[in-house]
């Protein structure tokens, strides 16, 4: 299903993608009992819209359609400019998370651009904690510093 998803694509898209897909399959050939579309479908990550999901959502079909490995989240949706794509609030995401994870079979990969400093995704206006850059800490020098600030990275890893 997953290679005729990638199929049905414009062909200008479709030859890069099959181009990659060939190098998928070629690394997801190992005999384990997993169909080779899931496997396929375990190397794709993919980010969507919305702030909670229904049954019938796009992503949510692909998630078990497709077996899709992972998600990126973002707090901001670049070619709509609006200031919601994923992320609202701390407890909004947790619920977000808990419901992407319900729907696939597999563990999901979750992932979100989240640096510190000017790129942070979880701002501490939508109530997360408060994060530097590594290059600030890096600047400074300082490894007092930076062992205060670590712990708030190892925390909003585990928020979710």
């Amino acid at each position: 299903m997953i290679i005729r998803y990638f199929l049905e694509r414009p062909p200008e898209l479709s030859r890069f993608l099959l181009i990659n897909l060939t190098c998928l399959v070629f690394v997801a050939g190992a005999e384990d009992g997993t169909l080779l579309e899931e496997k396929v479908g375990q190397m794709v990550m993919v980010g969507f819209r919305g702030l909670e999901l229904a049954d019938n959502d796009t992503i949510v079909r692909s998630i078990r359609e497709l077996h899709l490995g992972g998600v990126v989240l973002y707090d901001y949706d670049v070619p709509s400019k609006s200031p919601l794509r994923n992320i609202k609030s701390a407890e909004q995401l947790k619920r977000l998370v808990a419901a992407l994870q319900a729907a696939a079979a597999t563990p999901l990969l979750i992932a979100i651009d989240q640096e510190g400093g000017r790129v942070a995704r979880l701002k501490e206006a939508a109530g997360f904690p408060k994060t530097v850059s590594a290059q600030y800490l890096g600047e400074r020098n300082d490894v007092e510093l930076t062992s205060r600030n670590g712990p708030n990275n190892m925390h909003l890893c585990r928020l979710f």
